[in-house]
């Protein structure tokens, strides 16, 4: 199959063709207003606490410029390069959110419009995610360049990860995906004894599949079936691929006592219901971040900002 690319539309599979080098970051008490000098792609911002900050994520940008900070609730901002575009991370001195963001005409100026909250608003705009915004498509560049035109063809984008086996009987009964957590080089909590978390939750998810299996009431697949590991995203979107009806994750908790004993199980919540849980949550959320990733050689606001990406 081949696409007909126009390379001044500048997308290839979600891709800039631009970058745009932040020229200016001018930081008021209400406002933020980001100056590129070329069009970027996009950008989108969220909140995140403890420390609370605010981090924008622009596609097709390069970091720049260093910023200008007036009186506010921003207290400092760190940059770093984010894949194809850049990460930037405002630090704030008292709770404050993005309400609003708009482009310029050209998509080379970025405009957020901030409030300051209280810390029970800032916490629901933790919970509600990400904001996005788009520069407009007609736009006139500041330069005058030609445009081309090629046709290429596109090879079947690859799926990351093997589709597993789903044991039981072939029909529609409902499907059960089971995630045993951890895996490869991450075998997560490690017992006293030197049980890795990892194999015991591998044993369990096996266990589960039998019972469920033998009762003949739905079908099941595991995300994985040997010490292997798997991305977060890649465990769920195995289940969403499949069109499971139910996703169980089996994980070890570890204990700060070696007397605890018990089972807990967790189900969705925007927010955290205590301090342990937000701590546990975002541990796990954070080991995709920085699997295989050695921060040794980054200074401090680099490796900061990587650690961030959640």
């Amino acid at each position: 199959m081949s696409f007909f690319l126009a390379l001044l539309a500048g997308f290839l599979n979600g891709a800039p063709s631009w970058a745009g080098t932040i020229r200016a970051i001018d930081v008021q008490s209400n406002r933020i207003v980001i100056q590129f000098d070329e069009r970027v792609a996009g950008a989108s911002s969220f909140v995140l606490a403890g420390p609370n900050r605010i981090a924008l994520d622009l596609m097709g940008a390069r970091p720049g410029a260093a910023p200008d900070l007036n009186r506010g609730p921003v207290a400092s901002v760190r940059q770093a390069a984010q894949g194809d575009g850049a990460r930037v991370v405002f630090d704030l001195a008292r709770p404050a959110i993005v309400t609003d963001g708009k482009f310029g005409a050209d998509g080379s100026t970025l405009t957020l419009e901030l409030r300051t909250v209280d810390e029970a608003r800032f916490a629901r705009a933790a919970a509600e995610g990400r904001l996005s915004f788009l520069p407009p498509f007609s736009f006139v560049r500041a330069s005058s360049r030609h445009s081309y035109s090629v046709s290429v063809p596109v090879p079947p984008k690859p799926m990351p990860f093997a589709m597993p086996r789903i044991y039981g009987a072939d029909d529609d009964r409902p499907l059960v995906v089971i995630d045993p957590g951890h895996g490869g080089h991450d075998p997560g909590a490690i017992s006293a004894d030197g049980i890795q978390e990892k194999e015991l939750a591998l044993k369990i998810a096996k266990a589960i599949r039998d019972e469920l299996v033998s009762s003949g009431r739905v079908r099941v697949a595991l995300t994985r079936e040997d010490d292997r590991y798997l991305l977060h995203r890649d465990r769920f979107e195995i289940a969403r691929t499949l069109g499971a009806a139910l996703f169980i994750s089996v994980h070890c908790d570890a204990a700060l006592h070696a007397g605890a004993s018990g089972a807990t199980v967790y189900t969705l919540s925007e927010v955290a219901s205590d301090k342990e849980a937000a701590r546990l949550a975002a541990r796990e959320n954070k080991s995709d971040v920085i699997a295989g990733i050695d921060l040794a050689g980054q200074n401090r606001d680099v490796s900061s900002i990587l650690i961030d990406l959640t």
